[in-house]
């Protein structure tokens, strides 16, 4: 896992891309704190009365997205976790899709429950998740958005919802 200053030196770099450019006390000692951005649509099923700010009721799932695109090289993964701060409330981050693929580029998607047992209130800029990079030990033979493996995701913006038949 790489430290901050490895992540600053590939930010200043350009090899690692995170837009909009985080601010210094996102950079965390392993990690980058990413801002919350919006829900999709489909899940605004309870509105809130501040602007930009999004209820979530006990024991349902919501779809959002971070604020920032983020554009991995081919020599990094990552893994997108919950924040302690939201995880004390209750909030869980993704339920299984942590991993982020070297190669990807876009939003990160990000698939939020609340497992309290009272509402709670994200609001658009809230550090909400964190990246940590996990550097790839030999060559990709083919990266994430390559042709040949079918990459659904890559490019996203926004909240995205599955583009998986469920049956």
């Amino acid at each position: 896992m790489l430290a901050d200053s490895e992540i600053k030196k590939l930010l200043e770099s350009g090899d690692l891309v995170i837009d909009p450019y985080p601010e210094d006390h996102q950079i965390q000692p392993a990690s980058v704190d990413l801002k919350f951005d919006s829900i999709h649509p489909d899940f605004l099923d309870i509105p809130s009365f501040k602007k930009d700010s999004y209820i979530f009721p006990p024991g349902r799932l919501r779809i959002g997205s971070t604020i920032e695109y983020i554009k991995l090289p081919p020599t990094l993964a990552a893994r997108v976790e919950g924040r302690s701060s939201w995880g004390r409330k209750g909030l869980a981050i993704h339920i299984t899709a942590g991993f982020i693929d070297p190669g990807f580029e876009g939003n990160i998607t990000l698939e939020m429950i609340n497992l309290s047992t009272f509402q709670l209130q994200v609001s658009r800029g809230n550090r909400i998740c964190q990246v940590c990079f996990i550097p790839i030990i030999g060559n990709v033979e083919r990266s994430y958005g390559s042709k040949t493996i079918g990459s659904k995701y890559q490019g996203q913006v926004g909240p995205t919802l599955s583009k998986e038949d469920i049956i």
